[in-house]
């Protein structure tokens, strides 16, 4: 099935280029290999052996201004290690995990009005990522504001078992509100209409219907953004479930950027959602509400600073930040991080993390460097990391020693450019604190990106 959406997909790219221009073929191969040996809470050994191919492939028609395009990736998913626990899996190798991510044709400004694409393609909007199959229209001309349309069937993702290995869509073995249905089809159909030929606003007003036999969700999103004096933006995204009448996210914020510092105070909300026959939505769900600022420091061209302060809270109905809360549903959190260029090679960092309240207290700091060698073929990274808890609120394992721990790390990377197109990277971690004995980690991605 997969394959045959491909070149489904490849055919009409070739016949809506058309002969006269030629046709450039992106060919990305990615290859991970990970290992990880670690103790569990009951320090029985786990050992982790995972292998991930992803396969990117994508053709650009060669031309002035192309229309014609071709996206598509797939990906192989192999656990291959060995579990000690009691529900370790005796066959890890069934396990594989065979998926077409996306494949899709895209035609821009066809008839210099519209833009069409069609085939499994992931939406990236006010809603979040969405997968679907189906199709997608946008148009646009000389006005001053655009529509967008879209249907098809949704991506719920897991494995099947009538096919074994091939991620389907609408799987019968998962269902996103955990309600297992075997032949449950989920339609979606969307709309939006935007503004467009704008130089400083952008604003979009979205539409989202999904169907399986019941409206399973029925949404609208809003996000708008504003620029003053090309330096100071305002912005807002928020969505609101009409089946519910609620909001699911609310997002506003303002940005001041002047080049050598920016300035972000930002707050975010959500609330989880579920199928709208869900028996999850029979039970109180709370969300999260987060209040942000950064503030961003770059005092000369070898200088980074980041400062960030967040206060957060748990467990509460409403979608604004209207309460400071207490230490048993809202934490603060401080980050600090510097990165300073030393020469044409080197460069050194530091980070430091504090946080306090729900969940527990804790200090984390990580410095590190790394270098360039072989006239930047090669780069080395070495960082050192350590954890103090003085305070965890949902884990006994520190009881015996007063709720105090300390817990350290050490990770080294290497990055080899072994051709223009193709690099290796290599990465080793170990960690260990007084409770549980070191736990190894090492990570290899062979990454080969070519043009033909």
């Amino acid at each position: 099935m997969k394959q045959g959406l491909v070149l489904i997909c490849a055919i009409v790219f070739v016949l809506l280029s058309g002969a006269a221009n030629a046709v450039e073929l992106e060919l990305w191969p990615e290859s991970y290999f990970q290992l990880q040996q670690y103790r569990d809470v009951d320090k029985l050994k786990v050992d982790k052996t995972r292998f991930t191919q992803n396969l990117t492939l994508n053709l650009f028609e060669s031309a002035e201004e192309p229309q014609n395009f071709f996206y598509a990736s797939l990906k192989i998913d192999l656990e291959l290690g060995q579990d000690h626990s009691a529900d370790a899996n005796d066959e890890p190798i069934t396990g594989r995990h065979f998926a077409l991510m996306y494949a899709y044709y895209e035609g821009k400004r066809l008839a210099n009005l519209v833009d069409i694409t069609v085939g499994r393609q992931v939406l990236m909007d006010e809603f979040g990522f969405y997968p679907f199959d189906g199709a997608r229209v946008k148009i646009y001309r000389n006005w001053r504001f655009g529509f967008d349309l879209y249907s098809g069937l949704e991506i719920k993702g897991g494995l099947s078992e009538d096919v074994d290995g091939l991620n389907l869509p609408n799987s019968d073995t998962h269902e996103p509100d955990g309600v297992i249905d075997d032949d449950i089809m989920t339609g979606v159909f969307g709309a939006s209409v935007f503004l467009h030929g704008f130089k400083n606003t952008n604003a979009r007003i979205q539409y989202r219907h999904l169907y399986s036999g019941e409206t399973d969700a029925q949404d609208v999103g809003l996000a708008l953004r504003h620029t003053f004096f090309d330096m100071w933006q305002l912005y807002l995204t928020g969505t609101y479930s009409i089946l519910f009448e609620r909001f699911n996210q609310l997002k506003f914020g303002t940005r001041v950027d002047l080049d050598w510092m920016t300035i972000d105070l930002e707050h975010d909300s959500s609330r989880a959602t579920f199928d709208g026959d869900s028996i999850f939505n029979f039970f109180e769900a709370y969300g999260s509400k987060e209040l942000r600022l950064h503030l961003y420091f770059a005092p000369d061209e070898r200088t980074n600073i980041n400062l960030s302060y967040s206060r957060s809270l748990r467990n509460d109905t409403s979608i604004v930040f209207d309460s400071w809360g207490h230490d048993g549903n809202a934490s603060d959190e401080v980050d600090i991080s510097i990165t300073r260029l030393l020469g044409e090679y080197w460069d050194l960092r530091g980070y430091y993390n504090f946080a306090r309240g729900w969940g527990g207290d804790y200090h984390y700091l990580r410095v590190g460097g790394g270098t360039y060698f072989w006239q930047r073929r090669i780069r080395l990274e070495l960082d050192w990391m350590g954890k103090y808890y003085n305070r965890l609120t949902y884990n006994d394992i520190l009881l015996g020693s007063k709720n105090k721990n300390l817990s350290w790390g050490i990770a080294a990377l290497c990055e080899l450019r072994l051709h223009e197109e193709v690099s290796l990277t290599i990465r080793a971690d170990v960690n260990s604190n007084k409770f549980i004995e070191r736990q190894f980690a090492f990570y290899a991605l062979l990454d080969v990106h070519t043009w033909h």
